[in-house]
């Protein structure tokens, strides 16, 4: 596996992992992935910088939370034909 491939790895499955567990902690990231602290903190900065996880103000403990794209879906006017939109 090349160092990209892993790297891609990690992040999709930190992803997830923030995605079913919002809040997890650095320590329990790094655990899951099998990966030390420092790799675990540079996952989460990357995925911070690109905007696909968001960090809470310091009162409510700076959880991490995974950003979801909310799908909706728009009705055309000459059929009732449903179309996803995001």
């Amino acid at each position: 596996m090349t160092p990209e491939e892993r790297l891609h790895n990690n992040l999709r499955d930190l992803w997830a992992l923030v995605t079913e567990r919002p809040g997890i902690s650095l320590r329990e990231i790094a655990k899951e992935l099998n990966v030390n602290l420092g790799r675990s903190r540079r996952l989460v900065n990357i995925l911070l910088a690109s905007g696909n996880l968001t960090k809470g103000r310091h009162y409510s403990g700076r959880t991490l939370r995974a950003t979801v794209p909310m799908i909706t879906m728009k009705r055309k006017k000459s059929n009732d034909e449903e179309i996803p939109t995001v």
